[in-house]
């Protein structure tokens, strides 16, 4: 399975630097849609069978244009978005309408009413805890998935090339067929459970909340938001491999994408355990074009 993880575009109040959490719902601002539409080009060849997105104007619109670029040209519908209101943004209480300058630093006071670290990542990981196990397959694949194209194939994949120096996972989506073009699921077996190609467009603090899952030995910077700055994970939903070429940065811009590969493998009692690799965390080359 390939997971796209991708932040909404921009906002007008993104633009302002005021607080939106859940209340206020802006719709894309003029360059938040392009934006959207630029990311939506550079995704075209990538076969997403399923789409979710927070509830809120700003994820689900950006979740549409790149779903209505993908169905250009085709006679089948395209694929429908599912929403979640386990993705939509961290409640920020009576900061909502303010700007960051005026409040950042007394959000962790508790007088806000902000949602807390741990209720976010807890909501954060049911709807993965839940993705996870609709793709879990019947039997693991003997080969570690690594190939664009044929994922159930050992090859060098997104992350090296094979001369060892680091690609652009952008370049390699070439690799992959157009939509409705068959392709090699996950799993040699299983009926292709553990197969799918999946976006997820979501929030900043979705995304940072989603990488202190799957980190749960090396926590990112303790949030503002936090009561005591640790981050309390006893067990990683995926046991997840960073390369080094991935660097992991606190803060994903407006249409920035994450990508996590992911794959069974039988435990020591037999089970089928999630594996995975982040593929790309935060890229956002694709607004280069815009610039």
């Amino acid at each position: 399975m390939l997971l796209y993880l991708v932040r909404h575009g921009q906002t007008a109040l993104n633009q302002t630097n005021t607080i939106q959490g859940q209340s206020l719902d802006p719709h894309l601002s003029s360059k938040g849609l392009a934006q959207a539409h630029t990311l939506a080009s550079h995704l075209t060849l990538v076969p997403f069978t399923s789409a979710y997105t927070s509830p809120l104007h700003r994820a689900l619109e950006t979740a549409e244009v790149i779903l209505d670029a993908q169905g250009k040209g085709r006679d089948d519908k395209r694929i429908k978005v599912k929403i979640d209101d386990r993705l939509i943004t961290r409640g920020m209480g009576i900061a909502e309408g303010r700007e960051w300058e005026e409040v950042e630093h007394e959000l962790g006071s508790g007088e806000f009413g902000v949602e807390g670290d741990e209720a976010v990542r807890r909501r954060l990981s049911g709807w993965l805890g839940s993705l996870l196990k609709l793709h879990t397959p019947v039997a693991s694949s003997a080969a570690t998935p690594a190939g664009a194209r044929t994922p159930g194939t050992p090859s060098f994949g997104f992350t090296r090339a094979k001369n060892g120096e680091a690609v652009n996972p952008f370049e390699l989506m070439k690799a992959l067929p157009r939509p409705g073009v068959s392709r090699t699921p996950t799993t040699a077996a299983g009926g292709g459970l553990g197969s799918g190609v999946v976006l997820c467009v979501t929030h900043q603090e979705c995304l940072t909340a989603l990488i202190t899952l799957l980190m749960p030995s090396s926590s990112p910077p303790a949030s503002p938001h936090s009561s005591t700055g640790k981050v309390n994970i006893k067990r990683p939903l995926i046991d997840v491999q960073i390369p080094e070429s991935v660097k992991l940065r606190e803060n994903v811009g407006n249409t920035g994408v994450a990508i996590l590969r992911v794959w069974w493998e039988e435990g020591e009692d037999a089970e089928l355990q999630p594996r995975g690799r982040l593929e790309a965390w935060g890229m956002d080359e694709h607004l280069e074009i815009e610039d």
